[in-house]
């Protein structure tokens, strides 16, 4: 689907390092207040049913091979493991700016784990924590929540103690802009449901 050349690299890569700021913007989505919180020093425990964020290779691996399907030639730039006050977080983004063979597009995934405490459960801080900045309350477990705008599209789901958070962008193979925000929210959420499914 995105494995068609565009003629001109020049605006298309012009146009993903624009969309790329958004992108590897996206860890930020709910991790910013907890990275503003006390030193990391909590350890899951037995009650936490994931005691780690999932690896990239997770997502690479996960059923229909979303990073080939969405994002063909697509590599991997950053793996970045950070620990969280009650949690640890895994960021991965994957990019095909300097592919001349597809057109250029970039997909971050963003995964988050809470620990239980005295005073909540892991579960239940993952459930408080919201998909994305307007979000007032998560939805429920396993409901994929979508959103677009700023030329990226986005999507997550809360499993247990784990948040999931997706962000794409990339260029129309056709005409070179800004993909349509349905068809990238479409693939965001395509990716979501693979995470999800080999989870």
């Amino acid at each position: 689907m995105i494995a068609r050349r565009l003629l001109d690299s020049t605006p298309r890569r012009a146009l993903l390092l624009a969309g790329g700021v958004v992108v590897l913007s996206a860890a930020g989505i709910g991790a910013g207040l907890l990275l503003s919180g006390p030193e990391p020093g909590t350890e899951p425990t037995d009650a936490d049913a994931f005691a780690a964020p999932p690896a990239c290779a997770s997502v690479e691996e996960a059923e229909g091979a979303p990073i080939e399907t969405h994002l063909s030639g697509g590599q991997l730039d950053t793996a970045e493991s950070t620990p969280l006050h009650h949690g640890a977080s895994q960021s991965c983004v994957w990019t095909s700016v300097d592919n001349p063979d597809t057109n250029a597009g970039a997909l971050q995934v963003d995964f988050q784990v809470f620990y239980s405490t005295g005073d909540s459960s892991g579960a239940d801080q993952a459930q408080q924590s919201g998909l994305d900045p307007g979000d007032q309350e998560a939805p429920d477990p396993l409901t994929v929540s979508t959103a677009s705008g700023g030329g990226t599209s986005h999507a997550g789901f809360v499993r247990d103690n784990l948040v999931v958070r997706v962000a794409y962008t990339a260029t129309d193979p056709d005409s070179g802009s800004a993909l349509d925000a349905d068809a990238a929210t479409q693939v965001a959420t395509e990716v979501a449901n693979a995470i999800d499914a080999g989870l």
